[in-house]
């Protein structure tokens, strides 16, 4: 069989190689090459981060896992169970807080839950407007609420952008708002 020159080197510099990193104890980068002790610590402590933290301070945690990767270690999954779903979404619809879902739950995370929703495409009730102060103003934004717009829409039938953050009065986009709305303004005089 014909051996090219190149080929020759190639064989000639990986043998150099292993030679360098075996004489220094680090790659050609610089790294430090994974010792049979460094390994056993990942193998005998694994999955507690801290432990091999404390054992391998000169490693750190990126390393670690990808070490533990090519070893065959993976992290721990933890699925969803069809109980679990069931004791997550009515309460999610209905609103109660994130808190009170978590302890019904059991072992999730709040971003868990949130997750989970986002992927089951179910939605938490809308909250109503907050209060402007500005008493015909919050009428108008509550109607709208109730008879389920958002007040992007409504802002955009006004004409203005208005009623999302509305900082004083406009009368222009009330009157139109209390038109469209189907309401009117009436005056009451005291005597």
């Amino acid at each position: 069989m014909y051996v090219s020159e190149a080929i020759k080197r190639g064989v000639n510099a990986k043998q150099s190689i292993t030679r360098f990193m075996r004489r220094t104890g680090r790659t050609l980068s610089g790294r430090l090459i994974w010792t049979p002790p460094e390994i056993d610590v990942i193998e005998e402590f694994w999955p507690d981060w801290q432990a091999i933290e404390e054992r391998l301070p000169h490693r750190t945690a990126c390393a670690v896992k990808c070490k533990a990767r090519e070893l065959g270690y993976k992290k721990h999954v933890q699925y969803w169970q069809p109980d679990e779903k069931h004791r997550m979404v009515p309460p999610y619809k209905a609103g109660v807080p994130i808190g009170d879902i978590v302890v019904k739950v059991g072992d999730r995370t709040k971003v868990q839950i949130y997750g989970k929703a986002s992927h089951l495409k179910i939605r938490r009730p809308r909250k109503p407007p907050k209060q402007t102060g500005m008493r015909i103003v919050d009428l108008i934004r509550r109607r709208a609420f109730d008879q389920g717009y958002t007040m992007t829409e409504l802002d955009s039938w006004v004409g203005r952008r208005y009623f999302v953050a509305p900082t004083k009065l406009d009368p222009w986009a009330i009157s139109r708002a209390l038109s469209i709305l189907g309401g009117s303004i009436i005056a009451v005089w005291e005597h």
